[in-house]
Parts: structure tokens; sequence; C-alpha cells
């Protein structure tokens, strides 16, 4: 009773820390964030996408958009279809994924090694920066995780038909994230060879084989499907020694040669392809990138913090020396795993985010972990050092979560405000209190479509009333509604004399629109980190009459809850006069 008690307090500490201020931070959603709400809240009002043209049960990507998971958008919807849109019940599905995980890896750790070993692994499991972090996003691949995870405990736990049953979280992983569908295969004949060899001896191999041979013909139906389905759009990611940028690296590496027979052996395509392969591959072993900075790209990461802890390093170095010296079968299994964790990432013509790719890899290496800490544990032979030890490993532990959640909520708000696109939440928010007042807005964007979600979506303004003229307008690339409008290039002459409020985006160059005296001393909103111009808004008529700040200062946490925000404590916070 006390350990369930344990894994129970364990769960409520991640669910905690994977919601708590989740409206506050992250301080809005990314575009595939918003791609994958807006579509599980279509799917929730009119069991189709935004696009009215694609249904769950099709298993296509949806169509007339950059392909991505097939079943993700389902995870959201049955909240979407109770409450409206909010950071909160737009992420807490993911939050409870990303929280059930934990209870999983205690299971799996449970059956591997003992009850001591899986309460370490679900404390290191609730604790992780990476859990953390992505369980507090609305991203589709932690799902997949989870339901690897779900199937490799299924494979672990079940003996006879049951072992069938791990079909069903298999089905779902492979429909929940493109990305890892590559490694599909690999996972399920090595879990089940284990699960078969080695912990029921050999016995009930008509099961196994049904099940390798189901998920088989599952994996030949998708291959088929590429030809038709929009899912074919993402067979030019695959990087091979034949793709043009290969090409283009030899044609540059031998051109900064000096001319020589043995260029043409050392410098090929395929001598180019292994290095790259290699390099993208071993980067998910890379102590810099996990337990350092995290990706390089600003969506996903931190920048100031990995998805480990510093001292992760050493217990991850003794897990594995442990499984090795103790433990060699289920040594076998973990670094079977964790070795096809990375191809997803190895051969993606991606060169910026691969934390998608190498996802597998997180909850193994927190296993190894979690065993690494237990085994550290055992070293002392006194009953009184190992107390001290424990008591000073939590201690680390405390510090550097608590240095982790200083940076999480305190820092990385304000620093990388635009990871995930906060101007875009900003921008609703203005646009709903200008519409409001029953006035027309036009925003000008090298990106309208995003916007028009974003404000969709944050303005509330997406129900089972306005879906039709939703959908119509997505299909039609209208991007409007009400009396808003976003639109890409530079405004007109027409719009600039009209009485509307005209936004437009600082990327896009309108020179041409300071000849117009009504299109001078514009309001702007601004990056919270350097202050840096993202929107200019012309002829405001909502934040003028405040006293503005001349850039971003002062915030306070709860500032960030902004649908929340009176007008003059959005104003004064958000809109900045720099004139």
């Amino acid at each position: 009773m006390k350990k369930i008690d344990a894994i129970f307090f364990i769960l409520i500490i991640a669910f905690l820390l994977r919601t708590i201020f989740i409206n506050e931070v992250p301080l809005a959603l990314s575009n595939d964030e918003l791609t994958f709400i807006i579509n599980a809240k279509s799917v929730a009002l009119t069991g189709k996408d935004i696009l009215g043209t694609w249904q769950p049960w099709s298993l296509q990507p949806i169509y007339n958009t950059y392909p991505m998971s097939e079943l993700s958008f389902l995870i959201a919807s049955p909240l979407l279809s109770l409450f409206k849109v909010t950071l909160f019940t737009a992420k807490l599905p993911y939050a409870l994924f990303s929280t059930l995980l934990v209870g999983i890896l205690y299971l799996i750790t449970n059956k591997l090694f003992s009850k001591k070993e899986a309460l370490i692994v679900g404390i290191v499991a609730a604790i992780s920066p990476w859990g953390i972090f992505f369980g507090r996003t609305a991203y589709d691949f932690p799902l997949a995780v989870f339901f690897y995870m779900l199937a490799l405990t299924i494979l672990l736990y079940s003996k006879s038909w049951r072992i069938l049953l791990s079909f069903i979280p298999l089905f779902l992983a492979f429909y929940s994230y493109i990305g890892t569908k590559i490694i599909f295969l690999p996972f399920v004949i090595i879990a089940a060879f284990f699960s078969w060899h080695i912990l029921n001896n050999k016995k009930y191999t008509k099961y196994y084989l049904t099940l390798i041979i189901a998920c088989l013909f599952l994996f030949i139906f998708f291959l088929q499907s590429l030809n038709s389905g929009n899912a074919g759009k993402r067979l030019s990611e695959i990087y091979t020694p034949w793709s043009q940028s290969i090409a283009e690296k030899v044609n540059l590496d031998r051109k900064l040669s000096i001319n020589s027979p043995i260029n043409n052996l050392i410098i090929n395509k395929y001598t180019v392809f292994a290095k790259d392969f290699l390099n993208k591959y071993l980067g998910a072993f890379s102590p810099q990138y996990q337990f350092i900075t995290g990706d390089s790209n600003m969506y996903v990461s931190l920048w100031n913090h990995g998805y480990f802890y510093y001292v992760d390093l050493i217990f991850l170095l003794l897990g594995f020396y442990y499984l090795f010296q103790k433990n060699k079968k289920v040594a076998l299994l973990i670094i079977g795993l964790i070795l096809i964790a990375p191809f997803p990432a190895a051969i993606s013509t991606d060169q910026e985010r691969f934390v998608h790719k190498w996802t597998l890899i997180y909850p193994l290496f927190i296993i190894v972990v979690g065993v690494g800490i237990s085994y550290a544990l055992s070293l002392p032979k006194k009953t009184f050092y190992r107390k001290f030890l424990a008591g000073f490993i939590l201690l680390i532990y405390t510090a550097l979560l608590t240095n982790f959640l200083v940076i999480y909520f305190l820092r990385y708000p304000i620093y990388n405000s635009e990871g995930s696109n906060f101007s875009t939440r900003i921008l609703s928010g203005y646009i709903a209190l200008v519409n409001a007042q029953d006035k027309s807005v036009y925003v000008y964007s090298p990106e309208p479509e995003p916007l028009y979600k974003g404000y969709v979506l944050y303005a509330d303004t997406y129900s089972q009333k306005s879906a039709k003229i939703v959908t119509e307008n997505f299909n039609s690339n209208i991007y409007a509604l009400d009396g808003v409008r976003f639109l890409k290039g530079c405004p007109d002459k027409n719009v600039i004399s009209s009485d509307n409020t005209i936004i437009i985006n600082n990327t896009m160059k309108c020179d041409e629109i300071s000849s117009y005296q009504v299109m001078k001393k514009p309001v702007e909103i601004s990056q919270l980190s350097d202050a840096g111009t993202i929107y200019s808004i012309y002829k405001d008529r909502v934040c003028s009459i405040y006293s503005l700040s001349k850039y971003p200062d002062n915030f306070k946490f709860f500032d960030f809850n902004i649908e929340n925000l009176p007008i003059n404590s959005f104003c004064t916070k958000y809109i900045f006069n720099k004139n």
C-alpha cells in the first residue's frame, strides 16, 4: 500500500508540474500547435477538419496542408467539444498523457527490475525537463511516445491472446506521429522478441507472430496509401545518397579542394551521406545537446537548459554500467530500442529540429537514469551512508528542478516569447478589442493563414455558428471573419484612405505608406526580449487613450493571462508608443 500511495503521489506531482500556470506559460501556441488545436476544435464541432474535406477515420493526413499525423487531432477534440478554447483546455489532454507516461514507465521498470527502481524512475520521469516542457505543449510526438511505451508495457505483462491487445496502442502510436513510422516495425520486433524469448520462454509463438504480421500489414497499407494520400508529400524529406542536397554538397566540397585523382574516391555522394547520417544519428547522444542547450529551434527548446539535468549524465552512465554488469538481457532490450530511436532524424532532410524525431530515446534514457540512481544507492554497505546519499541526491535534484522551473516560468517567457508566437496571441487580443467596437481591421503579413488560425482560436470566434463560414474561407484562401481581414502584401490606397485600423508585419517593406499622413506615428506590438517591432498598428482606436510605454518592461507573472486582462492593463503592457 505504501508503494501504491507513493506512485499516486508521484503522478500528482507530475500532473501539477505539467498543468500549473498553463494559461500563462508557454505564452501561446506555435504554428504546428495551432494547426492541431483548430482541427481538433473543428472535429469536435463538425466531425471534419477545418477544411471540411477530411475525416479522422480516413487514416490519412489532412488534405491541402503540410502532412501531419493522422489521428493526433482527436486527442483534444472531446474536451474542446465541451469547453471553449483556452490554453488550458487546448493543452490539458496532452498534459494528461504526459502524466500517464510517468505511470507507464513505472510499470515497465517494475516488470524489468523491481518496485524500488520503478519508484525512482517514476520520480525521475515526473520531474524530467523533457517531460515537463513537452507535457505543457500540444505537439503530437509525445503522444506517439506514450502509445509506444503503453504497447511495450502490455507486451511485458501479457500472456496468451492478451498479447494481441498491444496492437491497439501500436496502431495509435503509428498514426499519432508521422516521424516515428520508420522505426515502427523494428520496435515491434525487438519488443515482441524480448517478451517471447526472455519473459515467456518461447511460449505463445503464434500470438507474437500474429502481432508482427498485423503490424507488417499495417505498414504495407500505409506505404500503399502514399501514392494517393497527402502523406506522400513527406517522401521528399527522406535523406538518401541520391538527394539533391547531397549532390550539391559533393560539388561544393570538390570545388573547395585541390584537384586530385583521390577526390572522387573520398568525396562522393556516399561518403557525404554517411557523414551527415552519422552526424544526425550521433547527435542524439550529444551531452551538449541533451544536457546543456537543447534543440537549436526556438519552438522546441529553452536554449538555456537541456532535456535532462546535468547530474542525469552521471546516473545515465551508472545505469548502463549496471545493465551490462547485472542484467544483460534487459540491457539488450533497452539498448536495442535506444539504437533505433535516432533513425528518423538521421534519414531526415530537416537540419534544425531533431528532438521530435529522437523522441523515443527520452523515456528510455529516463529508465536508465532511474536504474543508475538505484544502483548508486545500493553501493554503500551501511544504512546510514545509504540514507545520507539518498538525501544528498534528493537535495541535488531539488536544486536542479528549482533552477529549471525558474528558467521555464520566469525567464523563458521573456527571452524566448516568440518561441510560442506570443505576438500572434497579443495581436488576436488587440483585434478582438477593436472588433468589439464594430470597427474593421486589416492585417497585412507574409503569412496570413497562421494569424487567422490564431485569431479564430484566441478570440474564441470559432463556434458552431461560424464553423461553416470559417471552412469556406479557408478553402477559398480568404482569411476573414466579421470585420477582420488577414491579407498578404501591402495595403492599397483605398484601404489606407479608409477609416479602418491597419496592422502591418514589420518584416514587410511597405515604404510607400510613409507618404500618407494618416499612416504616421503608429503604435506597436514588440518582442518582449529586445523591444523589436513585430507589428505596426495604424489608426489605433483602443490603446492610444492610455499612457503607453516605449518598450516592454516590469512584467508580472499573471500579465501573461492576457485574455483576462482589463483593457487598460492589456494596452499598457503589450501595446507600445515609440514616437
